[in-house]
């Protein structure tokens, strides 16, 4: 079967998937091989060697995790699900039967293939993958790559809830107004604000959650309902936690099948039979009944029900929409069907809830009305030679109901005419000669619907083959561009603020329709870049970030990719602090192409991003070390400030993350959750900078004022009297650099007034914690320290020349530990070591 346009759409979902094929104009989803209409995004491995994917693979999965825990090992299970949610990362799945480890794009592609595999009647070589709006660049990179392996060739991207929209969109009767989609699957949240007027839609805003779906939900069911009931009949040490975890694991799909049947029953019964969940430690076998009440379901999951809803708040919020305002909320993926979240939405969003179209296949069939849409690639060989190739110049989807189509010849053939026949009423337009100019064909569309047409060429009267032979126009609805999900930023070292921050492209901001072009300019090269030298080099670092990213610490925001200019690429010196100009190019598959432009020198590189880079999935320590970093942080801002409502709304995300963390959250979810709350205690530095600043200037100042106490040089008071002057001036313009300055200046005297103070402190410091201090020469050390202990023997009041170079070269025997963050020295060192000024 020969397609003009790709027609095929695919929904590659966290825990189901759905293929859609257009036909005749009319999207159909493809039923699987056990005749359902989405199949599972399960993989199994079997020792024999075969893979299971779909139904089957889901069936041995409940198995695998009866297997796993019986052997206390997660070794023992051989299925793969939820991998969808490590997409871009490099996350490797490990079992016994699987042969090497998969990657989530293998497993992915699996899916995939499988789905193509339902279509007897056509090789599919083209299709349309939808993804989540807030799917980063390198999540989207990872779901090319999985549809490639699968054997498609020709790949587009679609964001699920413009997908979505172009579903409800052909049959709404409302064509004008403001949608909201909410797509909830079973691994990410998407909420979309689309405009419509006369039927064309437009995306205007984004947002959503890559980590939250139907699979929290069922841990929460695990974890609040089923678990507590277990452990309250049968001896159960869950302390180990990956004990805790293969148990969790095994009950997620006792909580599935909870969940699904609570959607439409009061009650549901969860089977514990004897024999399936192993011995408790006394060492009687597990065998229960739990009867598990839809007011049980709803007080486990509202809390994680009431986040999505706060996705839509806050999506409304930020665009000043107020509920009145939205015409239509539309409900996709499966947890919509949950009574306590439609519920939840009518009472907080709006009463206009959606429910028309099926919440299971919408994306699928969103994608392949949108697939109708792209040409597809044509290899001119697999034309047949006694085919005409017609150029047919048209719009596949409109809000016209009368169309004009130019159409023309690859090379003109005397006596040509084209005419067109509707296939649903046999409505036939003018037959239309075509010139060696062309022709223009005008013909009328069925409102609200796919209009299907056969391509009839003739010469002479004589019907000949004609490629297309067929072409379909959408009547009703017309899509609008792709927005960007993030803004598109690079890493700028900032040196008022000592660190590297998130600067944006301009032209990149978050929503631009796609494709975009952005630009940096006025940046200077760090260091200089000799011709034919790869070690001379510039790295610009790319990131995606949210709204309020601008001017924080880049590291917290998502990481695209490095693009590294050389000295391999120019060819003539760029000295340093040269000008630099950046500009990046966007595609509508948000593939990215970056120009580095070195004005002064007239020398231009261009690159594309690699982003294929997958991200780092954190282990286990690094995030609990994260977790500390991020209360210490926290906790040193306590004493600064007077409003603690901010800093315990912190405090709890912190909590959170961190049981969450104990109970086998997904450690890439960890992470992002973990910058989040960095960004938020960024925010709360800001915001507490001036009392913060204004707390240590006083603090500086009363010990200045307490160093001076006794000191008989007028120079003295002459001095304390002006700095309090100043820091009188500062604190009431509230002048945070010089106020940062002023410290600097008071700490500086306060430290030349008890240098001698100082000094046989650290001597008598060195000399006590000999042991738990890290040397370079410790026996020198040891003996210099001897010496001057034996100085303040004699005198404890040594004045400053009696040991001021012992101590110096005492301090330089000190070792420095760097933390595991790089930035700073160890807690121990940094309380005795002495930055010694110059003299």
């Amino acid at each position: 079967m020969k397609h003009v346009t790709i027609d095929y759409g695919i929904d590659l979902g966290t825990t189901n998937s759905a293929i859609c094929r257009m036909e005749h104009g009319v999207p159909v989803v493809i039923r699987s091989d056990s005749g359902m209409e989405t199949m599972p995004s399960c993989v199994s491995f079997k020792k024999s060697g075969t893979i299971r994917i779909g139904q089957s693979a889901y069936a041995d999965l409940g198995i695998d995790r009866l297997r796993a825990l019986k052997k206390k090992s997660a070794q023992g299970s051989n299925s793969c699900i939820e991998f969808k949610r490590y997409m871009g990362t490099d996350m490797k799945f490990s079992n016994v039967n699987a042969g090497h480890p998969w990657s989530p794009e293998e497993l992915s592609a699996q899916i995939v293939r499988t789905l193509c595999s339902f279509v007897t009647d056509d090789e599919v070589k083209a299709a349309v993958v939808t993804v989540p709006a807030k799917f980063t660049v390198n999540q989207k990179d990872a779901t090319l790559e999985a549809a490639r392996l699968a054997g498609i060739e020709q790949v587009e991207l679609l964001q699920e809830p413009i997908a979505a929209s172009i579903a409800y969109g052909l049959k709404a009767e409302d064509k004008n107004g403001i949608w909201m989609v909410f797509d909830l699957g079973g691994g990410t949240l998407d909420v979309a604000l689309v405009h419509v007027s006369d039927g064309i839609m437009q995306v205007f805003d984004t947002e959503g959650d890559n980590y939250l779906g139907g699979k929290n939900m069922d841990e929460a069911i695990v974890s609040k309902i089923i678990l507590p009931q277990i452990t309250r009949r049968y001896a159960l040490d869950l302390s180990d936690g990956e004990q805790y975890q293969l148990f969790v694991e095994a009950l997620k799909v006792e909580a599935e099948k909870v969940k699904n049947k609570l959607s439409y029953c009061d009650s549901e019964v969860v089977y514990l039979e004897a024999g399936d969940w192993g011995e408790d430690g006394d060492g009687e076998e597990i065998e229960l009944e739990i009867t598990v009440t839809r007011q049980e379901l709803e007080d486990a999951i509202r809390p994680i029900l009431q986040k999505a809803v706060d996705v839509c708040k806050t999506l409304m919020l930020r665009n000043n929409i107020s509920y009145e305002k939205l015409s239509h909320l539309i409900l996709i993926g499966g947890p919509t069907s949950i009574p306590l979240l439609r519920k939840m939405l009518k009472e907080q969003v709006t009463e206009n809830v959606e429910t028309e179209i099926n919440p299971m296949t919408a994306v699928a069939t969103g994608a392949a009305i949108y697939a109708s849409t792209i040409p597809v690639k044509i290899d001119e060989n697999d034309i047949e030679d006694d085919t005409l190739q017609l150029l047919i110049d048209f719009e596949a989807t409109t809000v016209d109901t009368q169309m004009f189509v130019p159409i023309k010849t690859m090379n003109f053939v005397e006596g040509l005419s084209v005419k067109m026949v509707r296939r649903s009423d046999g409505m036939e337009s003018q037959n239309v000669r075509i010139s060696e100019q062309g022709g223009l064909l005008e013909f009328d569309l069925i409102p609200n619907q796919p209009n299907t047409f056969r391509v009839v060429a003739s010469v002479n009267g004589v019907e000949v083959k004609c490629f297309p032979a067929e072409l379909t126009i959408v009547q009703g609805t017309k899509a609008g561009t792709a927005i960007l999900p993030y803004n598109i930023g690079m890493e700028v070292f900032n040196p008022k603020k000592d660190k590297c921050v998130f600067t944006a492209f301009t032209g990149l901001e978050k929503n631009r329709p796609l494709p975009a072009v952005g630009t940096v300019y006025g940046l200077k090269t760090l260091s200089e870049l000799r011709p034919g030298e790869e070690n001379d080099m510039v790295r610009i670092a790319v990131y995606q970030g949210d709204d309020s990213a601008e001017g924080k610490t880049a590291a917290l925001f998502e990481y695209v990719s490095d693009v590294i200019v050389s000295g391999e690429d120019i060819v003539s010196f760029i000295p340093q602090g040269s000008r630099i100009n950046i500009k990046i190019e966007v595609a509508r598959s948000e593939m990215m192409t970056i120009v580095v432009d070195f004005p002064e020198s007239g020398q231009r590189v261009e690159k594309h991003l690699d982003t294929s880079r997958r991200q780092e999935t954190k282990d286990l320590d690094y995030l609990k070390l994260q977790i500390a970093r991020a209360t210490s942080q926290l906790n040193k801002l306590k004493e600064f400030v007077e409003d603690m409502e901010v800093f315990e709304r912190i405090r709890t995300q912190i909590v959170q993350i961190e049981e969450a963390l104990d109970n086998g959250a997904q450690h890439k979810q960890i992470e992002q959750h973990l910058k989040e709350v960095f960004r938020s205690i960024e925010d709360y530095e800001q915001s507490t900078e001036w009392d913060r600043e204004r707390i240590r200037l006083q603090r500086a100042l009363m010990s200045l004022q307490i160093a001076a106490v006794g000191k008989k040089d007028p120079g003295v008071d002459k001095m304390v009297n002006n700095l309090v002057a100043q820091v009188e001036r500062v604190v009431a313009f509230k002048d945070i650099l010089k106020a940062k300055a002023l410290l600097g200046q008071i700490e500086d005297y306060e430290y030349s007034l008890r240098q001698e103070e100082i000094y046989r402190g650290f001597i008598r410091m060195t000399d006590r914690e000999f042991c738990s201090l890290k040397w370079k020469e410790p026996k020198i050390a040891q003996k210099l320290i001897g010496k001057a202990m034996g100085i303040l023997k004699d005198d404890p009041e040594a004045p400053l020349f009696k040991i001021k170079e012992i101590v110096e070269r005492i301090n330089g025997l000190l070792i420095l530990e760097e933390t595991p963050y790089g930035s700073s020295t160890s807690v121990c060192i940094k309380k005795c070591r002495i930055d010694l000024p110059s003299m």
